[in-house]
This record gives structure tokens, C-alpha cells and sequence, in this order.
């Protein structure tokens, strides 16, 4: 391996080296961490596991979140500890205000819960570009040269020197659905977004084994939910972030295309905040208090206010575009990727903070009639009672448990 393709401490691996086909792109590093990058256990969890691995670690837009899994004794993985921060920083999502304040806030935050060590993070997702690219039928042996020109292409650079980029090809299954044209999902950054990021966390005394884009994270605990999937099933995944909802398509239990959604959680508390005239944080309190009614759906537990009718009102549209759009994503893969071999999906997955707004769930099932799962990480893995969690692990920790599987023991 050329020094030009890798890192001095081996954090990114060259896609021309490797000689192991990967489960989904790992891009920054390897797919699990080797025995010795296990964490020491702390007394507190002494007794209940194992071992434990090292953290996931998600910074969003609105919080930064840390899960750590460990291996139960007598078999299978637990959630040991789990925590998060908001952020209070106006405007964090964009990209000039983060560089500025996350070394601050990801100190605090190591500081706050006594991080240290090794650990995996995400990578923003206007940091990395995925894409899903279709190549004429050809040997496995030549794929990598004409991935390399068509990666050139769609990045206009004469070479990729200055970038990072790793793939996986589909398999024989899903190369049926593209009319036996090879399918590869590329992710890929510029190295020197890589090495800023990297130096951020090395100077708030973490060790990054591997980064992950933050669009692909979640798909190690779907694949977990799911290692059972029944050949032909075609799922969709929508992570509805605070600042970011990316919506996947999941075919055979591989990622086939990845797309950006409109709505986002920031997006409907803004909404209510324009509307109601009201302050952000009071817009975001009512947000998650009232919900939204489809017009069907009411609500028995108590009786509304004026007040969250109106942000009922305001959201239900908001839903009625998040629906359109996934329909409308998924035609576009329907008719572009699979040319129409496939028109339908099994069931949706859903994980982030989004997934749990009030009235969501039924009002998707009655739009799109198919199953409906959320990924919760507690209900998945089950969470140690007395270790000191420090926060639920519900589904917007979905990402950072993700991350942290990638360090777990099978």
C-alpha cells in the first residue's frame, strides 16, 4: 500500500489493497476492531460484561451522542452506556459555524462524561459523497480501473490523489434486478476534510479507529434487525435527523441507492417557530409535545390546546411532503436503478429523533401501507440497568449505536 493511499496511522485503507470484500463501505478504516483495541472494563460493568467496545460517537446538529456496547456474558450484546448533549449553538448545522465551535463542544462533552480512548465517528454528510454507480458487465478483476475513471469523472479531478474513496459491489442477486450490469455503491471525501476531522477528536484525547459516513451508519443495526432477511425483500430506510433525513433502499441486504430527503426535523420546528411566532426551543417543546394528526388519528390521552392544534396544523402538511417524497424517491430508483424490476418495498425502517414525533408512525402506515419498524437500540439490545447510562438509548441514538457495532464482538 502507497503512503499516497493511507494514513500514517492506518486510519484509511486504499480500496485498490484490499482483498476482503466488505460488508458495506467502511471507507475509513477496518469493519471491526481487533482484540486489543477492547476497552478496559470499568468496575461499574465489571460484573455485567465481558467485554465492552469502544465508543460510537454521532455529532448532529442539534446533539452529540456516545454508545457503547458490550459483550453479555453467557452470549449476545447489551447497550452498557449511552449519552448525549444538546447543542445550544444557533446555526450549527452550517458548515462554517461547526468548524468553528465543535472542538469546544466535543471537549466539553469528553470532559462531561469522562470519554476516552478509542472510538468510531461519523463523518457530516456534506462532508462525503455516496453514490451508486452502474458499470457495463464485466470481470471482477477490471472493475477497480473503471471505477477509478468514473470516479475521476463524477468528481472532475484528473486524479484522486487528494481523495479518499471506498466502494462495495453488489452481489449476484442485485446485479439480476440491474440487468446483469454491475452495481457499486462509492462513498468518498477530500483527505484534508478527513485529517481536520480526525485531529478534532485526537485533541480532545479520543482515538478514532474508523470513520463512517454518517448516511451509512445506521445500516450495521438494520442489518443486525434484519440478518434473517428473506431473499427478494426490498426495505427502506429513513433516518429523520435534526438537520439531515437521507432516505436508503435496501435490496437483498445490500444498500442499493441513498438519497437526501427535504424534511427535516429543523425544518418543521422552524416552521412552527414562523408560525407561532414563538422562540425556537418553545417551537421545538411543542413540537414534541403535540405531534400531528393526519386527520384521522386524534389523541385520547389528553385534551389539546389551541396552541398544539395549531402546530398540528402546521406539521400534518409538512408530513404530506415527507410521504410524496419517499414515494417519489423510490419510483426514481424503480425506474432508473432497477428499470422497473422492482415497484414495490416490504416494509420501512425508520430511525432518528423524528421517528418518535407523536402521531408519525400510524399516519406513515396509513400513507404507505406497509410494515413500519422503528430501530430502537434499547429495544434491540436491551440496555444494563445500574452501569450509569446516563441517557435512554432510543432510535436518535440509532447512528452512534451503529458506529459502536462496528467494534462489537459477534
Amino acid at each position: 500500500m502507497s503512503e499516497n493511499n493511507v494514513d500514517k496511522k492506518g486510519i484509511v485503507s486504499s480500496i485498490f489493497d484490499r482483498d476482503v470484500k466488505k460488508p458495506v463501505p467502511t471507507l475509513f478504516g477496518p469493519a471491526n476492531a481487533p482484540k486489543e483495541n477492547m476497552q478496559p472494563i470499568a468496575s461499574g460493568v465489571r460484573m455485567m460484561f465481558a467485554k465492552v467496545a469502544p465508543y460510537g460517537i454521532d455529532i448532529g446538529s442539534s446533539s452529540i451522542k456516545a454508545v457503547q456496547l458490550g459483550s453479555v456474558k453467557g452470549g449476545g450484546l447489551s447497550v452498557a452506556r449511552s449519552f448525549k448533549m444538546d447543542i445550544e449553538v444557533e446555526n450549527f448545522s452550517d458548515p462554517s459555524v461547526r468548524e468553528q465551535t465543535l472542538p469546544g463542544l466535543l471537549g466539553e462533552f469528553v470532559s462531561k462524561y469522562k470519554l476516552r480512548g478509542n472510538c468510531y465517528v461519523s463523518m457530516p454528510p456534506d462532508k462525503v459523497a455516496i453514490n451508486f454507480i452502474e458499470l457495463p458487465d464485466m470481470p471482477d478483476n477490471e472493475i477497480p480501473k473503471a471505477l477509478e475513471w468514473e470516479m475521476k469523472q463524477r468528481l472532475r479531478v484528473d486524479d484522486l490523489n487528494d481523495i479518499y474513496f471506498d466502494y462495495v459491489v453488489a452481489g449476484a442477486a442485485n446485479r439480476v434486478l440491474l440487468n446483469n450490469r454491475v452495481g457499486v455503491l462509492a462513498v468518498s471525501a477530500e483527505k484534508k476534510v478527513i485529517k481536520d476531522y480526525l485531529d478534532i477528536f485526537r485533541a480532545g484525547g479520543l482515538n478514532p479507529l474508523a470513520l463512517d459516513a454518517e448516511q451509512l451508519s445506521t445500516f450495521a443495526l438494520i442489518e443486525y434487525m434484519k440478518r434473517d432477511h428473506v431473499d427478494g425483500e426490498v426495505m427502506v430506510s429513513v433516518e429523520l435527523g435534526a438537520g439531515s433525513t437521507y432516505m436508503s433502499v435496501i435490496c437483498n441486504g445490500e444498500i442499493m441507492s441513498v438519497r437526501p430527503l427535504r424534511i427535516t426535523g429543523n425544518y418543521i420546528t422552524g416552521a412552527i417557530k414562523k408560525s407561532l411566532n414563538t422562540t425556537w426551543a418553545e417551537a421545538e417543546k411543542l413540537k414534541k409535545k403535540a405531534g400531528f394528526s393526519s386527520g384521522v388519528h386524534v389523541y385520547e390521552s389528553h385534551t389539546t390546546t389551541v396552541e398544539e392544534t395549531s402546530v398540528m396544523t402546521v406539521i400534518s402538511p409538512l408530513m404530506e411532503d415527507l410521504v410524496r417524497d419517499i414515494e417519489h424517491t423510490f419510483k426514481y430508483f424503480s425506474h432508473q436503478v432497477t428499470r422497473s424490476q422492482v415497484v414495490r418495498f416490504d416494509k420501512i425502517i425508520l430511525t432518528g429523533g423524528g421517528s418518535v414525533l407523536k402521531g408519525f408512525l400510524p399516519f406513515l402506515k396509513e400513507k404507505l401501507g406497509v410494515e413500519i419498524i422503528v430501530a430502537d437500540p434499547a429495544g434491540i439490545f436491551g440496555t444494563a440497568s445500574g452501569v450509569g447510562k446516563g441517557e435512554a438509548c432510543g432510535p436518535e441514538m440509532a447512528v452512534a449505536c451503529g458506529l459502536a457495532m462496528r467494534g462489537s464482538v459477534k
